[in-house]
């Protein structure tokens, strides 16, 4: 058995590493092959604009015939290495290559940044990652036909990279009566007027949903309403309200005005945020105004538009928030401290509001959970490159979950579930994969996908 593997930047100079090529080495089963940087080489110097471009033409080159790609978590956590590991990861993402993280010897988890970029993490040693591959490759095998098992992005729903104006075609993955489950329902998107706001605000009224959308600028409230229009997506549904999360009277208003239009409401998602500022060392220097201002946005409003929101929720038949969280509730990354603390708290409060208004409310299917959303181009993060669009698969899989569904659970936008506190892994997926009767090539399963 024969695998293609490129093990991730300069892994050669530590020793750790070594010792997993001689455990590879030493398996019966299974050979492999890596490659490396050549650094001894002065004309792959990345300290010249020559040295990164020939850099870059040859990881091109390498990662293009591998069947997987191994991120070491301990490489990821040094910051001069870390920028040809992101560029390993889009690589093999354009070409479809699975990207496998493979934690630090004596550790149970991987850097949380580093989380969000790949498909699958492994626990040290060349055993592991030996016996994930051959379970894929089994995997395989037992499928029904190859062409089958090469659409299972198709067929679990879960992609990051579907076009938004396809989404008649796609509909982002959703089942047929997973997407007409949303028609007629209300749903409240904070942080409306750009990114991911914007994007599950437009998936869902492509869903024939009535959104408000709530921000605290109408004029890119207006703005991203004409952006849905410019999508192909009615927008007679879409309705703007203003609101600033942070000021209680503010939320109150919008809960009279959203009342005043529909009965009740579906779903609420909790996405207005304020960035990081990029300042040094905040948490010695910053003053008690801007700490302030970061936990009132990012955390009491969440709390505020929740807690008025609820009494539109309770007593229906489904009760869904989602709060759109960060890697950074998971992290201690210097620099980012106030941020950090005030997404780590936002995890809490979703966990503990899930189980609290559960128990109050043993009949109203509560579904409260929390989302990651990863790095995408938006209005807080210019740097990104994917599209805001990644996260409304798994967005609209949570919203239209069917009862029973996870509640005080997290999620990646990619669809797989993560530990926080004392809330474990959701173990069974937001959409469960299947193939449709007839489909024996890749035309008749992107044809069923289709319908």
């Amino acid at each position: 058995m024969e695998y293609d593997i490129f093990i991730g930047h300069a892994w050669r100079f530590h020793e750790h590493w070594k010792n997993l090529a001689r455990e590879l080495d030493e398996l019966e089963d299974f050979r492999w092959r890596n490659f490396s940087v050549p650094w001894h080489d002065p004309a792959f110097s990345a300290n010249s604009d020559n040295g990164s471009r020939r850099i870059r033409r040859w990881l091109e080159a390498q990662i293009a015939p591998s069947q997987v790609v191994v991120v070491p978590d301990g490489i990821w956590e040094i910051r001069s290495a870390r920028r040809w590991l992101e560029h390993e990861i889009d690589l093999a993402r354009r070409s479809g290559i699975e990207v496998i993280a493979m934690t630090s010897p004596g550790k149970n988890n991987v850097d949380p940044s580093l989380l969000e970029r790949v498909d699958t993490v492994i626990t040290w040693g060349a055993a592991a990652l030996r016996d994930h591959l051959q379970n894929a490759r089994s995997a395989d095998r037992s499928a029904s036909s190859p062409s089958i098992v090469a659409q299972t992005a198709l067929t679990s729903g879960i992609r990051e990279d579907y076009d938004s104006r396809e989404w008649q075609e796609h509909r982002f993955g959703m089942p047929l009566e997973r997407w007409a489950s949303f028609a007629g329902r209300s749903f409240w998107i904070t942080g409306a007027g750009s990114g991911y706001g914007h994007a599950m605000a437009a998936a869902l009224a492509a869903a024939d949903a009535t959104v408000f959308l709530s921000g605290r600028r109408r004029e890119k409230l207006e703005e991203s309403k004409n952006d849905i229009a410019r999508l192909g997506i009615p927008t007679e549904r879409c309705r703007i309200l203003p609101c600033d999360v942070a000021n209680p009277a503010s939320v109150a208003d919008a809960v009279r005005s959203i009342s005043m239009h529909s009965a009740r409401l579906g779903g609420l998602v909790n996405n207005a945020a304020e960035p990081l500022r990029g300042d040094v060392s905040p948490l010695q220097k910053w003053s008690w105004e801007s700490w302030e201002s970061m936990l009132r946005t990012n955390l009491t409003g969440g709390w505020l538009t929740a807690r008025a929101a609820l009494p539109l929720m309770t007593g229906g038949d489904g009760l869904r928030i989602l709060f759109i969280s960060s890697g950074a509730g998971w992290a201690s990354t210097p620099d980012a401290g106030p941020y950090n603390i005030s997404k780590a708290a936002l995890n809490n409060l979703a966990m503990s509001l899930a189980a609290e208004v559960e128990r109050d409310h043993p009949h109203s299917d509560c579904q409260i959970n929390t989302l990651n959303p990863g790095e995408s181009f938006t209005e807080m993060n210019q740097g990104a490159t994917a599209s805001a669009f990644a996260v409304v698969p798994s967005v609209l899989a949570l919203l239209s979950h069917p009862p029973g569904g996870p509640n005080g659970r997290f999620f990646h936008r990619n669809g797989s579930s993560m530990a926080f506190c004392e809330a474990a892994p959701w173990p069974k997926p937001l959409l469960e994969p299947c193939v449709p009767q007839g489909c024996t090539s890749q035309a008749d399963l992107s044809a069923a996908a289709k319908l």
